[in-house]
């Protein structure tokens, strides 16, 4: 290749990172002036970590954080720290050193330029040189905007996991490791790419991600008590595997958990048109699909590095048991591959490719009152990109193997599911989010916070009522 060839390739690669960086420009002006959002979890927990005031309260009384956010002066919000795992109170304690704007406008900007940075070094890495990926921005535009206006993590996790990608291939295991491990200390599900790893037989980026992510943890002990570490591990971290935080039945999920909850789970307050009650469908039909998606990415491991990387992201997105929009923002390693796949039928790139926008695109929560199959339509796309390329790459059914895969998971999906249902008393607090109640004489008072305002109702017992230490 001549230096004529190789600088007009460079060129073609700079232009999509180039791109999203324009356009992630646009939006961060477009942004500026909006509330603090998502960032305000990672921020002000920094900063009543720097403060010393970071108990375990932050972690079991949602009041508590949000009363500590309003002392400081911030207006518009409403913050929720029970999801954030210890160490982000010390990875973003830099940024308490300016003002909460100023530290989001900081915080996007570097997550941007990371995030072009690495995404200019993946498609040098692969030697792509399409003009098709200029369709990438667009494709993403509704994602790349929620990190942004959200302050969200995202476009960090993509360039980290991006880069521990190449750097593996290039055989720096400790470095990729290192990445790895970050992403993990920082959200926690992102762990599921190590499956990536054991699936390439690179057994020493996984256990040097594990060893990181324990030295990450570890060093958040000379900030936080100890306590509040073991706590979240052990008390909030399987109530989040649940999805016991957010709300299992809620469709802004887009699970397939909360898909087949809804379909099969009657919950009086929650969900009481389910099309059948039988609950122990929803493990069990939930571990068949997480093992099928395994056997698919095995399946996948004599194609593309790439190919497969992408595959196992968008395999994480549908085993998950929460998902946001902005986390379809790492779906973006599989539309790299899909506009200069050469492998596929131009049917199959262009049905997948946009199969993968209308998800990416489509505003879940104008769909509240829809029917079930169109309020998770995001899911369903996103599984039918995944049945497209496994049918186009004649991915065959292992049959052992989807039974060995699929025992351990049920075995442990139905231990873990609770098909007692929960009896409700049907009054419902109006002014935010209940966090206490108590009992003064024939009356209960509902205690209710939402962001920076308080509030208390009191509703008249018809009847003896007392609390209860179960409660």
């Amino acid at each position: 290749m001549s230096v004529k060839e190789i600088f007009r390739e460079l060129k073609n690669q700079r232009y999509v990172p180039l791109a999203f960086l324009f356009l992630g420009l646009l939006l961060i002006l477009k942004n500026l002036n909006t509330p603090i959002n998502d960032f305000g979890n990672y921020y002000y927990g920094s900063q009543i970590l720097t403060e010393g005031r970071f108990t375990a309260l932050i972690y079991t009384d949602i009041n508590y954080f949000n009363q500590q956010i309003s002392n400081f002066g911030e207006k518009n919000f409403f913050e929720n720290y029970i999801p954030v795992p210890p160490f982000s109170a010390v990875f973003y304690a830099p940024f308490c050193l300016l003002k909460s704007n100023p530290a989001k406008l900081l915080f996007n900007l570097l997550s941007l330029l990371l995030f072009c940075v690495s995404l200019f070094r993946l498609i040098k890495h692969y030697g792509i040189n399409s003009n098709y990926l200029l369709a990438l921005p667009l494709m993403f535009l509704s994602p790349l905007n929620n990190n942004l206006l959200q302050g969200q993590t995202y476009l960090l996790i993509l360039a980290f996991i991006s880069e521990s990608l190449i750097q593996s291939e290039k055989g720096r295991h400790q470095l990729s490791a290192l990445l790895c491990a970050l992403v993990m200390a920082l959200k926690i599900f992102p762990a599921f790419i190590l499956l990536f790893y054991l699936l390439k037989k690179k057994y020493k980026v996984v256990i040097w991600s594990l060893v990181y992510f324990i030295g990450f943890n570890a060093a958040c002990l000379l900030f936080i008590d100890p306590e509040i570490i073991g706590y979240y591990y052990t008390s909030i971290l399987p109530r989040l595997a649940n999805n016991d935080i957010i709300g299992a039945y809620y469709y802004g999920n887009q699970s397939m958990y909360s898909f087949l909850l809804n379909l099969f789970s009657f919950d009086s307050l929650q969900n009481p048109n389910a099309l059948l009650n039988i609950p122990y469908l929803v493990p069990v039909i939930e571990s068949l699909f997480v093992s099928l998606a395994i056997v698919t990415l095995i399946g996948l491991l004599k194609h593309n590095n790439l190919l497969l990387y992408g595959c196992t992201l968008l395999a994480l997105i549908l085993c998950s048991r929460y998902t946001t929009s902005y986390s379809l923002l790492l779906l973006l390693p599989l539309g790299v591959y899909l506009l200069n796949s050469k492998q596929l039928p131009s049917t199959a790139i262009l049905s997948s490719l946009a199969l993968l926008a209308i998800a990416c695109s489509l505003n879940i929560a104008g769909f509240k009152d829809a029917a079930i199959f169109i309020k998770f339509g995001r899911l369903l796309l996103l599984v039918a990109v995944f049945v497209i390329l496994s049918y186009h790459f004649h991915i065959k059914l292992n049959r052992k193997l989807l039974l060995l895969l699929f025992l351990p998971i049920v075995a442990y999906r139905c231990y873990s599911f609770s098909i007692v249902p929960i009896n409700y008393f049907h009054i419902q607090n109006t002014k935010g989010i209940l966090y206490n109640i108590s009992l003064a004489n024939d009356t209960l008072v509902l205690h209710s916070t939402l962001g920076e305002k308080g509030a208390t109702e009191k509703i008249a017992m018809h009847g003896k009522a007392h609390t209860d230490s179960l409660l």
